[in-house]
């Protein structure tokens, strides 16, 4: 992950909480690097699911195998997204946000939106 990577994350979780009138902690601060590293592992799982992986025999495949490690990977880390977002800001806040996982690479692998509020908010990865 790159040091842009970090900055846009900040800033992307900045304008987050601006929207959501809440108070920018310690904890935030640590949930926005997990946030920011998982988007990031996102975006590469969804890009190896588009383009396969380097076969033995050196062309590029894409098997049931792979599939699963691809799940597994991507389970995990969704998992570390909603979590961190759990660190960051009580219950009753969270309760607010539709966090939202894309696959396309194209894209941003996750998206927060307020329930109350703008369509568009945050995006990560």
């Amino acid at each position: 992950m790159t040091e842009q990577n970090m900055i846009n994350a900040g800033k992307q979780m900045q304008h987050l909480f601006n929207a959501l009138d809440c108070g920018w902690t310690p904890r935030t601060t640590w949930a926005t690097a997990e946030i920011a590293r998982h988007a990031v592992r996102l975006s590469a799982i969804g890009e190896r699911e588009c383009n396969g992986v380097m076969g033995p025999d050196g062309f590029m495949k894409w098997d049931e195998d792979d599939q699963k490690k691809a799940d597994f990977e991507r389970e995990g880390s969704e998992r570390a997204v909603l979590d961190a977002f759990a660190e960051a800001m009580d219950t009753e806040t969270l309760a607010r946000l539709d966090i939202e996982f894309q696959g396309d690479p194209r894209g941003p692998s996750v998206i927060v939106h307020i329930q109350d509020g703008p369509r568009y908010v945050a995006a990560f990865g």
